[in-house]
C-alpha cells in the first residue's frame, strides 16, 4: 500500500506546470555576464554571438553597450559597430 505523503508528493509536481526554453531562441539564462566574462577573457567571437541573441533594448543597455561595441570594434566590424550606435540612439 502506498503511503499518502507519497501521493501527496507526487500529485504536486504533476501540478506544477513545467518550465520550458524560451521562445526567442537559445540563449542562456544570463547570457550578458557569460557575454562580459568572454570580454574579459578576448574572446571576442564568442561575444558578439550571445549579445547578437539578446534584444535590441538589451543590446543597448548601460551596462551591455560599451563592450558590445568595443568589441565590435575589436573584431574589425565597423559596419555593425555604426549600427549598433544609431540603435542606441534610437532607443535611448
Amino acid at each position: 500500500m502506498r503511503s499518502p505523503a507519497l501521493l501527496l508528493a507526487a500529485s504536486l509536481l504533476l501540478a506544477v506546470p513545467a518550465q520550458a526554453q524560451s521562445s526567442k531562441g537559445w540563449a542562456p539564462a544570463n547570457s550578458a555576464a557569460l557575454a562580459q566574462d568572454y570580454a574579459r577573457r578576448g574572446e571576442h567571437e564568442k561575444v558578439v554571438f550571445l549579445f547578437d541573441k539578446l534584444e535590441p533594448a538589451e543590446q543597448t543597455s548601460p551596462v551591455v553597450f560599451p563592450t558590445y561595441l568595443a568589441t565590435l570594434q575589436a573584431l574589425k566590424k565597423y559596419k555593425d559597430a555604426e549600427k549598433l550606435t544609431k540603435k542606441a540612439i534610437k532607443l535611448h
